[in-house]
């Protein structure tokens, strides 16, 4: 309830006998009148209130003059005459190329990429990393592989392979979203990780991506802000390069 000046306060378009007619109610009104007349105030405010959520007005920080209050609050208002546009959501492809299946990544079809995660120590110790090095003898072609990487490098300060850096053998990518075995995943790892494999997706139009739930076994992350990361990383990706038509189908496998 605001204050106008030290003897009324403002209450929009209530017309009762102990106002003005301007919305303001003076310091002389009975005791029996103002109880009345505030208790219809505070439903009206209140009301009112709730209703400019819609039009994203506070009622706090914005004065609002009572012919246009009383129309919200009695639902007679346009959202022509207020300029209020339908939130619509913009529309993201990947929210419809995902599906989210209890099944081994490993007993996908052969066309499938996979996509994992590990430290950057390269230790092994997930049970999904541990079945995914059994099943492709992975390890010793990633050790391989990080070897020619850091011999390539020019500087091998900045060569030291790090949390949010993603590594590509065969069909496989390793994301490398922790520096340590014992850290935890970050969102903005991840996020690196994934942009890192949408842009192979998108040079090599990659049709099918397998993944399990990154980050939400030890790293105790919400799997529903995880996903959401992860599609929207490949949606702003692929709308950076213009690309409106190719999203890879990802499959989040689960067991």
């Amino acid at each position: 309830m605001k204050e106008a000046s030290g003897n009324y306060f403002y209450s929009p378009n209530i017309k009762t006998n102990s106002n003005d007619g301007d919305g303001f109610y003076s310091a002389g009104t009975s005791t029996k009148d103002a109880t009345k007349d505030l208790d219809f105030y505070k439903k009206y405010y209140l009301g009112l209130k709730e209703k400019l959520k819609k039009y994203n007005i506070d009622i706090e920080d914005e004065y609002i003059d009572s012919e246009k209050a009383d129309k919200i609050y009695h639902g007679e208002a346009s959202d022509d005459e207020w300029d209020i546009e339908d939130d619509e959501e913009e529309y993201s492809p990947m929210y419809d190329n995902y599906e989210e299946r209890q099944v081994d990544l490993l007993s996908l079809p052969v066309y499938y990429h996979i996509a994992f995660a590990i430290p950057a120590d390269l230790s092994f110790g997930s049970t999904t990393a541990r079945q995914i090095d059994a099943f492709y003898g992975l390890r010793d072609k990633l050790e391989k592989a990080v070897e020619k990487y850091e011999d390539e490098c020019e500087d091998l300060e900045t060569g030291w392979l790090k949390a949010g850096d993603t590594i590509c053998i065969e069909n496989i990518f390793v994301m490398l979203t922790t520096n340590k075995k014992y850290q935890r995943p970050t969102l903005e790892t991840i996020r690196s990780c994934v942009r890192a494999i949408a842009e192979e997706c998108y040079e090599n139009k990659i049709r099918y991506l397998a993944m399990p739930r990154v980050g939400c076994g030890h790293g105790h992350l919400d799997w529903d802000v995880v996903k959401e990361a992860i599609l929207d990383e490949f949606d702003n990706y692929f709308d950076e390069m213009d690309e409106e038509e190719y999203r890879p189908f990802i499959t989040f496998c689960y067991q």
